[in-house]
């Protein structure tokens, strides 16, 4: 109903809270144009953009045709795809539309996503994005409900990986939980040789939460090491790793402007969390040795 607003804190307005070239996914993607719109169909207790998923109008309402002007100036630099997610780009599907309409260039979406949508979203997101950078969080349905507030997880997300594998290229990522190795880790990743043999994984190894969460901290090495030694076991295949000095490498063949570029943030929110955004590898390792 109109005026209505939905789990997202949406209605049929849309707000951006970041549009840059990213130089710091994954490299199979880089450099890549990243539109970050607020509002998430999940509430993950250790969220890093958890401001822009509580509060949806905490960005700026979204002007669709200087986004699209945003992604072509990056194109034609040399930019390689239009990257968007949140939040979570599912609950602004048609605000990206809107998006894509107005972008002259003929360049592939990247749909970075949890994959937690209904069957027509799906249908609608495939017939557009040509990768899937997918984020596989849990591999059973109760830490999926405890931890994100995600109800019948498994049975959606796998049927999107699924239909996505069908269409587009799918780079899946995973953030291991410390305490979910057998739980969570090992589950997902089995299922993973098991039905989607071909889609890249990217191991995320540098979690930080600056907020208290019983039952979460930092990443456990020590479990990392397993999980990676069980990818090897299966014959996961990985996403490609470089590091800081190679992806500026890229920035140096580019003629793109200061204000495009990807920026590292830290936030300080209003009850004194501090969070950092979008940071590279062996700087999260630092602020993770200065958190302890």
């Amino acid at each position: 109903m109109r005026g209505e607003k939905g789990y997202c804190g949406l209605g049929d307005e849309a707000y951006v809270f970041r549009d840059f070239l990213h130089f710091g996914e994954e490299p199979e993607l880089i450099p890549s144009h990243t539109v970050y719109l607020t509002g998430c169909n999940f509430r993950c207790v250790y969220c890093s953009n958890r401001r822009h998923v509580d509060d949806a109008r905490a960005g700026t309402p979204l002007d669709c045709s200087k986004v699209a002007r945003n992604i072509d100036i990056s194109f034609s630099a040399g930019g390689r795809n239009a990257n968007f997610l949140g939040g979570e780009p599912t609950v602004n599907l048609l605000a990206i539309l809107k998006i894509m309409e107005n972008v002259e260039g003929d360049l592939p979406v990247v749909w970075n996503s949890n994959m937690y949508m209904t069957e027509p979203a799906m249908e609608l997101v495939a017939s557009f994005a040509e990768y899937f950078l997918a984020d596989f969080k849990y591999g059973n349905d109760l830490c999926a409900q405890k931890l994100s507030g995600a109800d019948e997880y498994l049975r959606h997300v796998k049927r999107n990986l699924l239909s996505a594998s069908k269409t587009g290229t799918v780079i899946i990522r995973h953030l291991p939980l410390a305490g979910h190795l057998d739980c969570c880790s090992r589950n997902l990743i089995r299922w993973i040789s098991e039905n989607l043999p071909d889609a890249k994984v990217h191991l995320l190894k540098n979690f930080i939460p600056f907020t208290e969460v019983p039952g979460i901290s930092g990443s456990d090495y020590a479990e990392l090491a397993e999980i990676e030694s069980f990818m090897d076991s299966l014959g996961i295949r990985r996403t490609a790793e470089i590091g800081i000095g190679e992806r500026m490498e890229h920035l140096k063949k580019m003629d793109i402007r200061p204000s495009l570029l990807h920026e590292t943030n830290i936030v300080i929110d209003k009850d004194g969390t501090l969070s950092i955004q979008d940071l590279d590898g062996g700087l999260a390792r630092l602020a993770r040795r200065m958190s302890d």
